[in-house]
């Protein structure tokens, strides 16, 4: 499809921003020294969202055209504000990340991993007003932002518990994260479709097609296995492993569908 390049870039950068979020509030729970754990998990973080960069410059056809959309800043236009904020997070991450890898003492500062949640949120806000458009119905929403955001902690939850548990640091409330963030996914997939069927020129075909249901699946399958140790109380790292690509590819199958919709807007 057209928009892959957008599918990648909004999907992995807001799990990096939900990972920023789920760092933030370890750090606020409890303190742990520079370097380790926390370095692999802000280095991913990093990747995530240096590959979501890429997608989106791969989209503009020109990096170069990024230095141009920020001409927009002055005129409030919700693309400039996007790339500033991704700029912005980007900027901050890598200085939280690089004082891991130097072991510098402030890499634990509670409010530099507060701002760099913060900067990650306002980031996938950000994103979310660009596609709050007058012209596309389906995206003219709540359920814009709302979907945005359960991206962010799904991924964010998912990614860290997952490398938390590779160094038998993990930490039951973030299964609990991920659990109910999947649960309140899942919850808010058939409200959405509803909202859908209830637009102008919509049918119920849109609402059952099959992005859906592999969503779903995927979402359920991606949350039980990673939410096993709960019950059974016994770590298995490949079903922790498994359980991120499927929330990643549930994520994915449904930011697919959201971009699909664009089909749909008013002429």
């Amino acid at each position: 499809m057209e928009n892959l390049s957008l599918v990648v870039f909004t999907v992995l950068g807001q799990g990096a921003a939900g990972m920023a979020f789920v760092l933030a509030l370890q750090g606020l729970s409890r303190k742990e020294p520079p370097g380790g754990r926390l370095t692999v998990s802000y280095s991913v973080m990093i990747v995530l969202l240096g590959i979501a960069g890429m997608a989106s410059l791969l989209h503009l056809g020109q990096p170069f055209r990024a230095i141009n959309v920020l001409g927009g800043l002055a005129h409030g236009s919700p693309l400039s504000w996007e790339i500033v904020s991704v700029a912005l997070f980007g900027a901050i991450a890598a200085l939280v990340s690089m004082l891991h890898i130097r072991r510098h003492p402030l890499a634990n500062n509670r409010v530099l991993q507060v701002t760099t949640a913060i900067a990650g949120l306002v980031m996938v806000f950000t994103m979310s007003r660009v596609y709050n458009l007058h012209t596309v119905d389906p995206w003219f929403s709540i359920w814009t932002p709302v979907q945005f955001m359960m991206t962010s902690l799904v991924l964010g939850f998912a990614s860290v518990i997952t490398l938390d548990a590779m160094h038998s640091t993990g930490m039951q409330w973030m299964r609990v994260g991920v659990t109910v963030s999947a649960l309140l996914t899942f919850m808010s997939i058939p409200l959405f479709v509803l909202f859908l069927g209830s637009l102008p020129g919509m049918t119920t075909i849109l609402a059952d097609n099959g992005l859906t249901m592999a969503r779903c699946a995927l979402l359920a399958v991606g949350a039980l296995l990673l939410g096993m140790p709960l019950v059974n109380r016994k770590y298995i790292p490949a079903c922790s492993i498994a359980g991120v690509a499927c929330l990643v590819a549930s994520e994915l199958a449904g930011r697919v569908m959201f971009y699909d919709l664009l089909a749909f807007r008013i002429l």
